[in-house]
């Protein structure tokens, strides 16, 4: 290359480009993970739905809930971060009684005691409950609920994606890269490399 450096009048008209977003929305789109969903929860009507998003990432949780309200959707934030008090805990199981449907995003759960006690205390509300595993996939055999999605990401563009999907206008076709196993069990594989559900 006889001119290896970059051109930085050109930057602006590059980077960010129309052309570039659309690809990674294309991307994004098909890297969520549909793992569970025995309860048929998936994909909801968004219309006139009241949701909760509660969990880990103050932008995470309220780009999740912006754009279920582009979707029609009601949607109100209870973030709990990446460790959850018994106060945030609360706030967000009181904030789930007005729910119809609750959305909690959890990261790096499966070394977070608080962040299983609070999805454990959703799941007792009897709200249905959708746990997001917005980075390690492996949080997903460390919760109980009969729906879980991965989206290994929480990049600006990954909420769009995950809501299209939770909302049905995107057909879940991503599929696990590494094997889940039980929690303590490394031999016992719960959901394997390639996994992923569609509607």
């Amino acid at each position: 290359v006889s001119d290896p450096l970059v051109n930085v009048q050109l930057v602006d008209n590059i980077v960010g480009a129309q052309a570039h977003k659309a690809a990674a929305d294309v991307i994004s789109d098909r890297t969520v993970t549909l793992v569970k969903n025995s309860d048929k929860v998936l994909p909801l009507k968004p219309a006139g739905l009241k949701v909760l998003v509660t969990g880990w990432g103050v932008t995470t949780t309220q780009l999740v809930a912006g754009e279920f309200t582009s979707h029609g959707a009601s949607a109100s934030v209870v973030e709990t971060g990446i460790s959850p008090s018994s106060a945030k805990i609360t706030a967000a199981t009181t904030a789930a009684a007005s729910a119809d449907v609750v959305v909690v995003l959890t990261n790096k759960a499966w070394s977070n005691k608080a962040q299983l006690t609070l999805v454990e205390k959703l799941n007792a509300t009897g709200k249905k409950v959708v746990v997001v595993a917005v980075r390690d996939p492996y949080d997903l055999t460390y919760v109980s609920s009969s729906t879980l999605v991965a989206t290994y990401s929480y990049s600006p563009v990954t909420p769009k994606s995950l809501v299209k999907v939770l909302v049905g206008k995107f057909n879940p076709v991503g599929k696990l890269p590494v094997d889940l196993p039980a929690p303590g069990a490394p031999d016992t594989v719960v959901y394997p490399f390639g996994h992923g559900l569609g509607y």
